[in-house]
């Protein structure tokens, strides 16, 4: 027999553990189903909606007086959670598409021995000489970013910088070196990067060297 709705939730607020276990059992299929309906996503996105909404629930549940209210307010809660992850996810994929850009720009010039020829290793140059202008410590960014192929998580735990801040400057960075490219007449188009690139094209340009390896 279910606890009233009353006892339920004044229980889970104090920390029951057997009045949270019942929660969940009961709740789960109403929190996926709404969690679903609202994303239109698939299975493991809903799922990752229940868990988070679950956290969120907890830590906030206060006594409830009946069914009526306790529906509304899942359902506040649960459209809520999975707002802020479809957001976190659309904020996630710019950054992704933002570094596949920058990856292009800054790794997709043909190197000279591949190529052949002068007008290759030109640009290799020309590169070398933007970035020995960058402050070391945005260089450096640049290094991890694109040559290593770091996270945005794993450089702002190094750096000790939030991930907002890192991509910000990358993006500032790789803006006006795009820019200066295009106003020098340095290329047409961006090529695709190449398997193998080597990573001192940029790391000569980088004070003091060293692959920060971790």
């Amino acid at each position: 027999m279910h606890q009233p709705i009353s006892e339920l939730t004044r229980a889970m607020s104090a920390g029951s553990v057997k009045a949270i276990e019942e929660f969940y059992r009961e709740y789960f299929p109403q929190i996926y189903r709404t969690a679903r309906r609202i994303t239109g996503r698939d299975e493991s996105f809903g799922l990752d909606v229940v868990q988070e909404a679950m956290l969120r629930i907890l830590r906030c549940i206060k006594p409830i007086e009946n069914q009526q209210h306790l529906n509304a307010w899942l359902d506040l809660v649960v459209k809520s959670t999975a707002y802020d992850l479809l957001k976190a996810e659309a904020r996630r994929q710019k950054r992704e598409q933002t570094a596949v850009q920058c990856r292009q720009l800054t790794v997709g010039i043909v190197p000279a021995t591949a190529s052949g020829g002068d007008e290759a290793n030109d640009r290799l140059v020309w590169l070398r000489q933007q970035l020995s202008q960058f402050d070391p410590d945005l260089a450096q960014m640049i290094d991890l970013r694109y040559q290593q192929s770091w996270t945005l998580d794993r450089m702002a735990e190094f750096l000790g910088l939030s991930i907002a801040t890192i991509d910000g400057r990358l993006r500032r960075a790789i803006n006006r070196l795009k820019k200066a490219a295009i106003s020098q007449g340095q290329f047409e188009e961006i090529t695709t990067s190449i398997p193998g690139y080597p990573c001192e094209t940029i790391r000569p340009a980088i004070n003091g060297g060293g692959s920060y390896d971790r």
